[in-house]
């Protein structure tokens, strides 16, 4: 009998998604890892929506846990939910997720090969008749392919499938609760966790489904927010003398690979995705250099 016999804490961080949780947790209980084994958190983020209903079906056969706390963005939710958390280990994805049945299980057989790393894997898009969903989901591939060239060693993975050891995520303060708006502390939590020489490994078989609508004003807008993340992102690696600048920019300066990847792998519908994806180089942009405006603000007032 193992010391501690719940080996996953699953932290869900939500608000106001009340129909894709309710998918999320029916995914959940469908886990071949015996339901004993494992605990479910679910952090209401400040929702308005009275979510006992929605986690009280799934109670019988799942043990869930609903935990109410003012909004203060998806970091300060896992956070929240971690503190709380009893497993061996933290696995994290989002409401409007659906793990495949053996995530839970595969991830138990990758920690064992692989104690202390973080672990995570391949997130798929469900939404496939949607372009925008579709792009999202291929701007996540190609950083994927960037930054994880040797499974063995990746450098980044996405909150909606990560797991790793809860003792180490709380030792390092967890998620930055400074990037509120859920855009960049995964990739800031991702390099701390190299920083501090740890590993990450990249196990595609880990999969999780993904299914977020998105029109073309809601994509602007995610990938707007997103090029803030990376500004603030960016001005965290200065603060904290991280040489990651490098290989960021050679992501960036790899145009000819992301704009033609449609083409040269025979996807479908290749020029309506390479604009998608024009669309996203703009908004990030235009998000990066609005968050550096706002960063020079106090200076600028203080020198007046």
């Amino acid at each position: 009998m193992p010391l501690n016999p719940i080996a996953f804490s699953v932290v869900v961080a939500t608000c106001n998604r009340p129909g894709p949780l309710s998918d999320c947790l029916r995914a959940l209980r469908a886990q071949t890892l015996p339901c004993d084994r494992f605990e479910v958190i679910v952090v209401d983020d400040g929702g308005d929506d009275d979510l006992a209903g929605v986690c009280g079906p799934f109670e019988p056969k799942l043990n869930v846990r609903l935990e109410k706390k003012a909004n203060g963005g998806p970091a300060s939710a896992r956070n929240h939910g971690a503190a709380l958390a009893r497993g061996q280990w933290l696995a994290f994805t989002d409401d409007d997720c659906e793990p495949a049945s053996g995530w839970l299980a595969e991830l138990e057989r990758c920690f064992v090969v692989n104690p202390g790393a973080m672990i995570g894997g391949h997130t798929h898009n469900r939404l496939q008749g949607n372009l925008f969903s579709q792009a999202s989901q291929d701007i996540i591939d190609l950083v994927y392919r960037h930054y994880n060239e040797r499974n063995d060693r990746a450098r980044f993975l996405t909150a909606n499938n990560m797991a790793l050891p809860r003792e180490a995520f709380l030792d390092m303060g967890g998620f930055d609760a400074e990037f509120s708006a859920g855009t960049a502390e995964d990739r800031e939590l991702c390099e701390r966790w190299l920083q501090a020489g740890r590993r990450i490994v990249y196990q595609p078989e880990l999969e999780v489904y993904h299914s977020h609508s998105l029109d073309l004003r809601a994509y602007l807008r995610q990938h707007f927010n997103y090029g803030r993340g990376a500004r603030s992102y960016r001005r965290i690696c200065r603060q904290r003398h991280w040489r990651a600048l490098g290989r960021d920019v050679s992501w960036q300066l790899r145009v000819h690979d992301w704009l033609l990847h449609h083409f040269r792998t025979g996807q479908t519908r290749p020029i309506r995705r390479m604009l998608a994806l024009f669309a996203w180089q703009i908004a990030n942009g235009l998000g990066y250099l609005w968050q550096a405006l706002m960063d020079q603000g106090p200076q600028r007032g203080n020198n007046g």
